[in-house]
């Protein structure tokens, strides 16, 4: 029982781990994604 009680624990930690560096992945895309499209906009003007 106390192997399984790990392993929860262990997959818990690794799935809040792959969250974050998703979250943080996504902000960094939204960010190169947002300057592009200004950098867009400038190109028109």
């Amino acid at each position: 029982m106390k192997d399984s009680i790990q392993d929860m624990n262990e997959l818990m930690l690794k799935g809040i781990i792959v969250s974050k560096m998703s979250i943080k992945f996504k902000k960094n895309v939204y960010k190169h994604a947002r300057s592009e499209s200004e950098w867009n906009l400038h190109l028109v003007e």
